[in-house]
């Protein structure tokens, strides 16, 4: 049985076939469980199965009743709950949980109880909740069950949320407790998909001020994000923060290209929100590098390909805009962007200092003393609390009255700004004095107690070496000459073997090179001639009027596509022997839904785990999935009937893997035998399995399911159990 994060069944017909062998039992029941939780999380995505969950999880709920099985009581309770929830029905979910909840507890299955606390929580927002200190409360209880169970998966789970929490709350310290005790969990789990919370942590890290820890952090979920092949809005939020992080360090230069990785990434999704988030980003850091000719150009390219809607965005661009012209000296542009800006302000009563900051450098370098000074107020009441907001505020106020002419009003404003400016520096100045004086006393202190030893030791050597220096004078004179001599002969030796050495390994690194170039052109090759037969194929169809013959081409294209597939993930792949599974079935399932022609009839849901296989296994494999695929887009649904395809790739136990094809449709004619079946696609399965060394089985439970188990790297005789 395969579970995903909080327990949730990966695929719902496996359950079945081991529901239909089992008895009235705790596994029947834990059995029963399983499948109405998988049922509570894909709810709605087919009306049969709306009301599946509340049937298993009732039935569960008897059985355990009857068995007096508090476990099984429990958890079935959970599962009508999350139903109820799920059925606008919140105060009966509440009273369940409740009750299960305090079953659990008697029971002292602390585990359970944890996961009945989260469900809780997860009713409490549902309901509108929006108290964070009440989920937070939640969270301390499932963390403390989670710790008597020694549920370290969960555990590490639970923290990662906890510490979102807090650092909603500011509480960056609490915050960065419990994530940093979460990351050591992930890892003793040997957990790798760190990315998002190497990610968080940064962002936390940040937020506090240190800029540094978050930035190694954040190149840390870089790293991760790329060796899990992470391709997701994640990236471009991570990608994103990395800049922001170089930017607070003023290294501007550094974050601008990380800027535009991840516009880049947010283009490539089409996030609008993301794309305006990141954009005024890159154009600060564009412009403290005095680039206002590259600033407008990011502005005008990303607001052309994507315009936003939100009025609030809208006013952000163009305060980007505003600064732009007037770091650019473009002020006959920028005052029709002022009295914009100033106007959808009004209208949305929007205080943000980013804007406020934007109007008061316009007026400044337009000498709009009297607007600059009113923005400059407004400005100084959304920020009097923040320290970096009081030494921008005194900044500006220094400029405005300099403008003004009160000298002696800018002279004190300057003086403030100065000083609050260098009681920052002072303040960590004083650390980092107050650090290396701690650590110098405590290298002193060694250096002390390493000099006074030393001391003894020479005065003893003293006292020996007045007795022996005389007769080891000459010895150690034509010693030292002889030694001299040796290390000559033995340098002029390593010289010669280390040019040796070198002018090999640079004809090894050439020879290496141009095979990987070679393998890769074969690749290249290899799929250009199955696409130029692909073409052939395609061509001959426009000639043939025979239904059947005209099949036979398209499914011998479809194979063909299978395979030229797998050379062309080799040739742009850096591994020039294997091949990325998940990506590879994405593929293949995009192009079998278009040349079907399904559109959004029949839809995929594919879990596929990081599995690569060497492209002897990749190709059989992949001709299989074609196979599989196709038969049942053609036959599990009629023309006008919508469906889902379920695709699997797991590890399972002894290095072994699992590829499982399943449908909702009718299944098998109940006629039908499938070890006398002799179609062209059946056979082609057997053979394709046989030379896998897999092991073939099908069965006809709520739909047609086939598994495939094989071996990675390990070929043999097949068997079939059908």
């Amino acid at each position: 049985m395969a579970f995903g994060q909080h327990g949730i069944p990966k695929e719902v017909n496996s359950l079945y076939v081991q529901l239909k062998a089992s008895q009235a039992d705790t596994s029947r029941v834990n059995l029963l469980v399983s499948i109405g939780r998988y049922y509570n999380f894909t709810s709605g995505k087919l009306d049969r199965q709306k009301d599946s969950a509340l049937l298993c999880a009732l039935q569960a709920y008897r059985i355990s009743r009857s068995l007096k099985y508090s476990r099984g009581i429990g958890l079935s309770l959970l599962e009508i709950a999350r139903y109820r929830r799920q059925h606008q029905q919140p105060d009966q979910s509440k009273t369940l949980i409740d009750q299960a909840i305090s079953i659990l507890h008697a029971a002292h299955l602390a585990r359970d109880e944890a996961e009945a606390w989260l469900i809780k929580e997860e009713l409490y927002i549902a309901t509108g909740g929006q108290d964070i200190h009440v989920r937070i409360a939640y969270y301390d209880k499932a963390i403390a069950l989670f710790r008597e169970s020694h549920s370290t998966d969960r555990l590490a789970d639970a923290l990662k949320i906890l510490g979102d929490y807090y650092q909603l709350l500011d509480k960056f310290d609490q915050s960065l407790a419990a994530l940093k005790e979460s990351l050591a969990l992930y890892k003793e789990t040997k957990y790798t998909a760190l990315q998002g919370l190497y990610d968080l942590i940064a962002f936390v890290s940040s937020q506090k001020g240190d800029y540094e820890t978050g930035l190694r952090y954040g190149l840390s979920a870089l790293k991760t994000a790329r060796a899990n092949q992470d391709t997701t809005l994640q990236l471009c939020t991570i990608i994103n923060r990395i800049a922001f992080t170089y930017s607070a360090l003023k290294l501007h230069s550094q974050a601008e290209p990380y800027y535009q990785q991840a516009l880049d990434i947010a283009a490539k999704y089409k996030d609008t929100a993301s794309v305006v988030t990141i954009l005024i980003g890159d154009v600060s850091a564009l412009l403290s590098m005095h680039k206002p000719t590259d600033a407008i150009r990011q502005l005008n390219y990303y607001s052309q390909r994507f315009p936003t809607k939100d009025k609030r965005d809208r006013v952000l661009i163009m305060a980007s805009y505003l600064n732009a012209y007037v770091v650019g000296k473009q002020l006959d542009k920028a005052g029709p962007v002022c009295r914009k800006i100033q106007e959808l302000s009004e209208a949305l009563k929007l205080d943000d200092t980013s804007v406020q900051l934007a109007l008061i450098r316009y007026f400044i370098a337009t000498k709009q003393v009297k607007d600059a000074r009113i923005n400059l107020e407004k400005y100084k009441v959304i920020q009097k609390k923040v320290i970096a907001g009081k030494i921008t505020y005194y900044l500006y106020a220094y400029k405005v009255d300099s403008l003004a002419g009160n000298f002696s009003d800018a002279l004190n404003d300057h003086l403030l700004y100065t000083r609050l400016k260098d009681s920052l520096f002072t303040i960590k100045k004083n650390q980092q004095i107050q650090e290396i004086k701690i650590q110098y006393e405590s290298e002193q202190q060694h250096n002390d107690i390493r000099a006074l030893q030393k001391d003894a030791q020479v005065q003893e050597e003293k006292v020996r070496q007045a007795n022996l220096i005389r007769n080891i004078t000459e010895a150690g004179l034509a010693a030292t000459l002889i030694l001299m001599l040796m290390l000559g002969y033995s340098y002029r030796v390593n010289k010669k073997n280390a040019q040796a050495i070198d002018h090999n390994n640079t004809l090894l690194k050439k020879l290496v090179v141009e095979k990987e170039w070679l393998v890769k052109e074969i690749h290249h090759r290899v799929k250009n001639n199955l696409q130029v037969v692909t073409g052939l194929l395609q061509r001959q169809s426009a000639y043939i009027n025979n239904d059947q013959a005209l099949a036979a081409i398209q499914n011998s294209e479809n194979r063909m596509h299978a395979i030229a597939l797998i050379h062309q993930k080799l040739y742009q792949s850096e591994s020039l022997d294997l091949i990325s599974m998940p990506e590879y079935i994405d593929e293949m399932t995009r192009f079998l839904a278009d040349s079907c022609g399904i559109e959004n009839r029949i839809v995929f849901e594919k879990y596929v785990e990081p599995i690569s296989l060497d492209v002897a296994q990749a190709v059989p494999l992949g001709l299989i999935l074609n196979e599989a695929v196709t038969n049942a887009i053609k036959y599990a649904y009629k023309a006008d009937e919508t469906g889902t395809i379920y695709i699997t790739l797991v590890k399972i136990e002894n290095d072994s893997n699992q590829l499982t094809i399943a449908d909702n449709g009718p299944g098998f004619p109940a006629s039908l035998d499938l070890k006398q079946a002799d179609s062209m696609g059946l056979n082609l399965i057997r053979g394709l399995c046989k030379q896998l060394g897999a092991r073939l089985e099908f069965s006809n439970e709520q739909g047609c399911t086939m598994n495939i188990t094989f071996e990675t790297e390990r070929f043999g005789e097949a068997t079939d159990q059908e």
